[in-house]
């Protein structure tokens, strides 16, 4: 019973720190310092959140 509206997108990316550099260059977005770990399957996830334009979360994800 949503709206229909998109409220957060998980990208998995295979360089979570080249992703995070080119938003910061290239994307009018505030993005975190620090990535953050998950402990999640075998080695976890790094992981790093920005607002999207439409005010959703946008999680890029890096397996380890």
């Amino acid at each position: 019973a949503g709206t229909g509206a998109l409220c957060r997108l998980a990208i998995l990316v295979t360089d979570i720190e080249a992703v995070k550099d080119t938003i910061r260059k290239h994307v009018l977005a505030e993005v975190p310092n620090e990535i953050q770990f998950i402990p999640y399957g075998t080695n976890g996830l790094r992981v790093f959140t920005i607002e999207g334009p439409s005010g959703e979360t946008l999680e890029f994800c890096q397996k380890l």
